[in-house]
């Protein structure tokens, strides 16, 4: 078994094994943990003895909370913003691995998974939920948006799913996953214990290792799924996200029913800054493949760290914590949507983008 402080990496039956063991901060993924799970990824694609990579958390109550963004805030606060794109562009490209990696990888996510965390483990073949999974995209609440190949992959969900999901940081249940089909089987904690039993014991026949773990997943998998919260006011979300703007959004949002009062309220306490940003972005995004996608996010990046409102959104939520936002500006008013669109086109003019020099690097190592 290789290991360090924050993650354990094992062999076990022809499975690949990363288990996050950051346990100070929930798995948010250092940059020694993103090294080093792409190290360890590149090194197994030719590694014949590997049929299957298996990621999940030896921490109970959470998968991974998200990258560090206490980090990027430091740095933004220093104006280094090289630091920035260093820790970014290793990141996006551990996340790019990861959904184009060429043999399956089953990722068991127990407990909370906040946005890079999604990054770590939305791209693998088998996205696997237990009964206690708790999934956001949440950074409009600290003035960021949402990255890790959101702009792919919410720009995936059918009605404006992902606009509500990516504007608002709500909160999905495995419900909603499976709903989604974000995730593609629910086991509980119990039967899991199973699962890898099996896995670590299974005589694996090469040719055969997706039908061998489908069979295997689909046999203890929850079948009793309850209604999901989307899928309830899923009618709702598309009338609500329709519009161009946030700003028309929120002023065509009746607040005679509980849900739509419960979004306004939650719409109009937020940056109104990040919220243009994160909508800009997901329009940006919609006819982009993943790699352009993670480079837009990275470049969208270096310009908002620099800006008031996510400073003050990560020192009030993650730093003072007293969560007194001071955004600038407060309302929708006063928003430039000129300013919006030159955090997207004032972006270094780059002789190789940051990640895909990342992932050359990578492919160099072999």
């Amino acid at each position: 078994m290789h290991e360090n402080k924050e993650i354990l990496i094992e062999v076990i039956n022809h499975i690949g094994i990363i288990k996050l063991n950051r346990k100070n901060a929930l798995n948010a993924l250092s940059f020694s943990m993103i090294t080093k799970i792409k190290h360890i990824l590149n090194q197994w694609i030719d590694d014949s003895n590997i049929y299957i990579i298996y990621i999940s958390s030896l921490i109970e109550k959470a998968f991974s909370v998200g990258g560090d963004v206490k980090k990027l805030y430091h740095d933004a606060i220093k104006d280094d913003i090289e630091a920035v794109s260093t820790y970014l562009s290793n990141q996006y490209a551990m996340d790019y691995i990861i959904q184009t990696y060429p043999k399956p990888i089953i990722t068991y996510v127990d407990g909370y998974i906040f946005g890079g965390g999604v990054g770590l483990a939305i791209g693998s073949k088998y996205f696997i939920t237990s009964e206690k999974t708790k999934f956001a995209m949440p950074e409009t609440q600290i003035g960021f948006f949402p990255d890790v190949g959101a702009s792919y992959f919410l720009n995936t969900l059918p009605n404006h799913i992902g606009r509500y999901i990516g504007l608002l940081g709500h909160v999905l249940g495995y419900n909603d996953l499976i709903y989604l089909k974000i995730a593609d089987f629910c086991v509980t904690n119990e039967n899991w214990d199973k699962v890898i039993d099996i896995l670590y014991k299974k005589k694996w026949i090469k040719e055969e290792v997706d039908f061998q773990i489908k069979h295997i997943l689909a046999t203890y998998s929850k079948t009793d799924v309850p209604e999901s919260y989307i899928e309830k006011h899923e009618t709702h979300i598309k009338n609500m996200f329709s519009y161009a703007t946030v700003k028309q959004m929120i002023e065509h949002m009746s607040t005679t029913d509980t849900f739509s009062k419960d979004v306004h309220e939650k719409l109009i306490n937020l940056s109104p800054t990040a919220l243009d940003v994160t909508l800009e972005l997901l329009k940006q995004g919609e006819n982009k493949d993943l790699l352009e996608c993670l480079k837009m996010e990275h470049d969208l990046s270096l310009n908002v760290v620099k800006t008031h409102d996510f400073k003050e959104g990560v020192r009030s939520l993650l730093v003072d914590k007293d969560k007194r936002y001071n955004w600038m500006p407060k309302s929708y008013e006063h928003i430039k949507y000129e300013e919006v669109q030159n955090m997207f086109t004032q972006t270094p003019n780059w002789d190789v983008h940051p990640i895909e020099e990342n992932l050359r690097n990578i492919r160099n190592e072999k």
